[in-house]
């Protein structure tokens, strides 16, 4: 059922074979395993902005949110969050930048996908687990420098990252 898939996990692995195989030489392999890691996490997490959300894919609604859409305009919404009202406005923002981080690898099950609750769950739980050891990985063998190179090279990263989805897919904002 179109809205209820995701894209073949292979192609994130192989896109990051082949970034990792380009890394600097002279890397301690911790920190080579870190980055493989972080671009295999940001690698399925992207594919959150080519999925669509399934009940408006369903329904024919023209032009449907992505799901990093919908988690984008909820992170919004949290931000404007006001301060009285006693909730953690950044906690909150967290929340909705995660909450669907699991789609990305399940795909956005609806009640009309023909899948139970509770396979829904055990399959977003799995999903979770998988993204979580990937930024485990990442955090308990990364050193300073990689905090720098980091903090460099991020805008490059995503800038590829998207470069590499235009050109395949058509990925950018539309």
């Amino acid at each position: 059922m179109e809205g209820c898939s995701v894209d073949d996990p292979r192609a994130s692995q192989v896109a990051v074979a082949s970034i990792a195989a380009e890394s600097p030489e002279g890397l301690a392999s911790s920190v080579h395993d870190s980055i493989s890691s972080t671009l295999e996490f940001m690698l399925i997490v992207g594919r959150l902005k080519a999925n669509k959300r399934t009940g408006w894919v369903l329904r024919g609604v023209p032009g449907p949110e992505s799901i990093a859409d919908h988690m984008y305009r909820m992170a919004i919404l949290s931000f404007l969050l006001p301060e009285n009202t006693g909730l953690r406005r950044d906690h909150c923002i967290k929340l909705s930048l995660v909450h669907d981080l699991a789609e990305s690898l399940v795909g956005d099950i609806t009640p009309l996908c023909g899948v139970s609750k509770a396979e829904k769950h055990r399959r977003e739980e799995d999903a979770m687990l998988r993204l979580r050891s990937l930024l485990l990985a990442q955090h308990s063998s990364v050193a300073e420098e990689m905090y720098q190179l980091y903090v460099r090279d991020c805008d490059g990263c995503v800038l590829g990252l998207n470069s590499g989805g235009w050109k395949d897919g058509g990925l950018g904002n539309e």
